[in-house]
C-alpha cells in the first residue's frame, strides 16, 4: 500500500526513499490490523519523537509517554510535608516535641540533601553523631523514633523503596521504678501542702487536690489534672470521667473510679469552689516541680525523680495491690497492660516483707496422698490407746457388732489359728533362738495379718477380766512365768503388736500345760 505524508514534504527524498518501506508496513498493518514486522519495529524505535508524533496522528502507532521529571526530595521539604501530615493528630506540645527532635537531624544531614543519598551506613554515622550531642540514651531514643517515623511517611508516599534508619534504636526504655510513693507517704505530703500555703487556703486546696488526682486518680498531669471539669465528676458512682488528650485518636474520654482517700480532696475542692467554676483544677501549670519540690522538703521526703509521672507509677501500683483486675487499673489509667508492666508496675516493700513472712499453716498445704490402712496404722503408733481392746482394735460390746463385723472375724480364725501354731514353736523360757523374730516386720508396715493381731489381742485378758494383760509395749506376764519375766518384758517391748500377742498367747498356753 502506498502512502503519501504531506506533512513530511520537507523531508528529503533520499531520506523518504529511506523510510518508505517501513511506512508502507505502518500503513498495511494498521489497515489489516496486523501486527507491525520485527525489522519495522525496531526502526520505529529509533525515530525521533516529531516523525513518531506524525506516525500517532495517522494512527499507525500509539503516541510516546514522555517519562515524569523525577521528584527531587529534599530533606526540608520531607519535614514540611511529614509536619503538615501531623497536624491532625497530634497536640500542640507533641508537635513542637517532635519539630525539636527533626531539627536535630536536619542539622546533621542538611537542609538541601537529596533524601534517596541516605544508606544503612547513614544511619550509624547519625547515631554516633547524636550520641555526641544527647548524653541521655532515652532522649536519643526518642531523636530516633521522630526519624524513623518520618521515614517511613517518605516510603508510603514511594519517594524511597525502604527505610534507611529502620534499624535504629528508638523503642522507650523501661522506667526506673526505684521509688514507690506510699500512701503514708502521700498523706504526709498533703499535711505538708497545708503548713506550705498557711497563708493562701485556696492555693492549698488546689495542691491537695493536683497531688490527689495524680497519686489517686492517676491523672497525667497537666494535660489531664488542668483538663477536668466538675461536670465530669458523678458523685453518685463514685467516678470521674477524664478528658483524654494525649491519646484522643483512641477514645476522647475515660472513667476513673473515685476511691475513698480521693473522695474527701474532692469534696474539699468542690465546697471551696467558686460560683459556676468549670475546670476542678485552676493551679497554674508554670513551675509546678519547683513547687512541689519545697512542698516534699516541707514534709522531710527526699526529692524522687520524674515527681508527677511516679505518683501517677504509684497510683497503678497501689490499685493492683488492693486486688482490682490488672486489665481494669490499666483501662482506668488510659494505657494498655504491658504499657502497665513495662513502665508503671512497681514491687513494693510491704509486698516483698509479706512475701517473707506469711507463712501458710501445715494443715492447709497439700498433703501427699496416703493409703487408708497406712493412715490408719501410723495414727495408731501415733496415738497408742491405753485400753488392752482398743489396742486390739474391738469395739465396745456394748455397742454390738453387725453381721458382717462377725463373718469377717470368722474368716480370719483359721488364719489366726495357724499363725498361732507357728508362734508355739518358739522355745520359752529360752529365747536365744527368737532373737531373729524382732526385726523381721517394721513397725511401718501393713498387711493382712494385723487383722490376725486383732484378733488373738480380743481373746487376752484385760484387767476388768482378772487377766495380767496391761499395755502394748511391757504386757504383764503371768506370776508362772516369774523367772524369765524380766528376759520376757524386754524381748516384747522390740516386737511388734502382732508378735506381742503371739507371743503372750504362747505364754499361757505353756502354763496351761498345752
Amino acid at each position: 500500500m502506498r502512502v503519501s505524508l504531506a506533512s513530511i514534504e520537507k523531508v528529503n527524498k533520499t531520506f523518504w526513499r529511506e523510510i518508505e518501506p517501513h511506512v508502507e508496513n505502518l500503513a498495511t498493518a494498521y489497515h489489516g490490523n496486523t501486527i507491525i514486522e520485527p525489522s519495522t519495529q525496531t526502526w520505529l524505535a529509533g525515530v525521533n519523537d516529531e516523525l513518531h508524533a506524525e506516525f500517532a496522528r495517522l494512527g499507525f502507532v500509539q503516541p510516546r509517554v514522555k517519562p515524569e521529571a523525577t521528584v527531587v526530595v529534599t530533606v526540608s521539604s520531607l519535614l514540611a510535608k511529614h509536619t503538615e501530615a501531623k497536624l491532625s493528630t497530634l497536640e500542640d506540645s507533641s508537635l513542637a516535641r517532635m519539630k525539636i527532635e527533626l531539627s536535630r537531624f536536619e542539622g546533621w544531614a542538611g537542609v538541601d540533601r537529596d533524601i534517596r543519598t541516605f544508606t544503612v551506613g547513614s544511619a550509624s554515622d547519625f547515631t554516633g553523631w547524636l550520641a555526641g550531642k544527647v548524653a541521655s540514651e532515652a532522649a536519643q531514643r526518642t531523636c530516633n523514633r521522630y526519624v524513623k517515623a518520618m521515614f517511613a511517611y517518605a516510603v508510603e508516599h514511594e519517594w524511597l523503596s525502604r527505610n534507611p534508619f529502620e534499624k535504629l534504636k528508638a523503642s522507650p526504655l523501661a522506667a526506673n521504678r526505684a521509688h514507690y510513693v506510699t500512701p503514708e507517704q502521700t498523706e504526709l505530703i498533703l499535711k505538708a501542702v497545708d503548713s506550705y500555703f498557711v497563708a493562701d487556703t485556696s492555693e492549698a486546696i488546689q495542691w491537695r487536690l493536683l497531688i490527689g488526682l495524680a497519686r489517686y486518680a492517676g491523672l497525667r498531669t497537666p494535660s489531664e489534672t488542668h483538663a477536668i471539669t466538675w461536670r465530669g465528676v458523678d458523685w453518685a458512682n463514685n467516678a470521674l470521667v477524664v478528658q483524654v488528650r494525649k491519646t484522643r485518636r483512641y477514645a476522647a474520654t475515660r472513667t476513673v473510679p473515685i476511691i475513698p482517700e480521693l473522695l474527701p480532696i474532692l469534696q474539699a475542692g468542690y465546697d471551696h469552689a467558686p460560683e459556676g467554676a468549670s475546670t476542678i483544677l485552676t493551679v497554674s501549670q508554670n513551675n509546678l516541680y519547683r513547687k512541689l519540690t519545697a512542698i516534699l522538703e516541707a514534709a522531710g521526703i527526699a526529692k524522687w525523680d520524674d515527681l508527677f509521672q511516679t505518683l501517677r507509677q504509684s497510683c497503678e501500683t497501689h490499685l493492683v495491690s488492693l486486688g482490682h483486675p490488672q486489665h481494669a487499673v490499666s483501662q482506668w489509667l488510659g494505657h494498655s497492660e504491658r504499657v502497665s508492666k513495662d513502665h508503671y508496675l512497681m514491687v513494693t516493700t510491704d509486698a516483698f516483707s509479706k512475701a517473707t513472712t506469711t507463712r501458710t499453716e501445715v494443715a492447709d498445704r497439700p498433703q501427699p496422698p496416703v493409703r487408708a490402712k497406712v493412715r490408719a496404722h501410723q495414727e495408731r503408733n501415733d496415738n497408742p490407746p491405753t485400753d488392752s481392746r482398743k489396742l486390739a482394735g474391738v469395739a465396745d460390746q456394748e455397742t454390738g457388732r453387725d453381721a458382717n463385723s462377725e463373718k469377717r472375724r470368722r474368716n480370719v480364725g483359721s488364719f489366726a489359728r495357724g499363725n498361732a501354731k507357728k508362734s508355739s514353736e518358739m522355745q520359752w523360757p529360752g529365747l536365744e533362738s527368737n532373737q531373729r523374730h524382732t526385726d523381721f516386720q517394721s513397725d511401718n508396715q501393713l498387711s493382712q495379718n494385723e487383722l490376725e493381731t486383732n484378733n488373738l489381742c480380743e481373746s487376752l485378758p484385760t484387767e476388768e477380766n482378772g487377766g495380767a494383760h496391761k499395755c502394748a509395749h511391757f504386757e504383764l506376764i503371768p506370776s508362772g512365768l516369774n523367772n524369765h519375766q524380766a528376759e520376757v518384758l524386754r524381748l516384747l517391748d522390740r516386737m511388734t503388736l502382732k508378735q506381742q500377742a503371739a507371743a503372750v498367747k504362747r505364754c499361757r498356753e505353756l502354763l496351761d500345760g498345752r
